[in-house]
């Protein structure tokens, strides 16, 4: 849906200064300023200027102003890997190390439990050293999940023809 086009003012005379110039300038070749093509407002460096990308707009390589185009935003989805997990690990060692000691000392003789408890100390320690073993290997025993994140972008379009326009 195209806006109807229109420009404002005398189109073939300088907004500043009053010469007379090409219809399709946006700079005055006497004064030297910069003008907006679609407002015919000044535009200096310090502010934000703003060409239009589209060859088939009327507006396309012309100097824009900031007001002469609006701000769109959208949202851009990436997907990343979760790593909410990937603190455990240090944990897992520890623990490793914690029942690795404590059936050292069983078989020293040093601490006494029943068998039963020494099969699940045993149990817990081969599937702890076996996920770190795993893991630092690249096979993991569960599949890396990854999360959907979205991040608002915000883009300048030309008013005339809605498209994205370039920054000068």
């Amino acid at each position: 849906m195209n806006k109807p086009y229109r420009r404002i003012g005398d189109q073939a005379k300088c907004p500043a200064c009053g010469t007379g110039m090409d219809s399709e300038a946006y700079r005055c070749p006497k004064c030297r300023i910069y003008f907006c093509f679609k407002c015919r407002a000044r535009v200096g460096k310090e502010d934000e200027q703003y060409q239009c990308a589209n060859q088939s707009c009327a507006c396309y390589g012309k100097l824009l102003c900031s007001a002469c185009t609006e701000s769109v935003s959208h949202t851009e989805t990436e997907w990343e890997e979760d790593t909410r997990g990937s603190e455990m690990q240090g944990a897992a060692i520890g623990a490793a190390l914690t029942l690795t000691l404590t059936l050292v000392f069983y078989f020293m003789g040093i601490l006494h439990f029943t068998p039963f408890t020494g099969d699940v100390i045993g149990f817990l320690l081969v599937v702890i050293i076996g996920g770190v073993v795993g893991r630092s290997i690249g096979r993991d025993l569960f599949p890396k999940k990854y999360l959907k994140v979205q991040y608002p972008i915000f883009v300048r379009v030309c008013a005339q023809c809605e498209q994205q326009v370039e920054d000068i």
